[in-house]
């Protein structure tokens, strides 16, 4: 596995992570979610 193969795969991670895994702490959202609905209610 070189440099580039690794820095792909935690960018892939980084984007599940955020836009797909939802939270229980957050009411099941995905920290997307979260951030846009903290950021409409302001």
């Amino acid at each position: 596995m070189n440099h580039q193969s690794v820095v792909c795969e935690v960018e892939n991670y980084i984007q599940f992570y955020n836009y797909y895994r939802r939270h229980s702490t957050i009411g099941y959202l995905t920290p997307h979610q979260k951030y846009h609905e903290l950021k409409n209610a302001a």
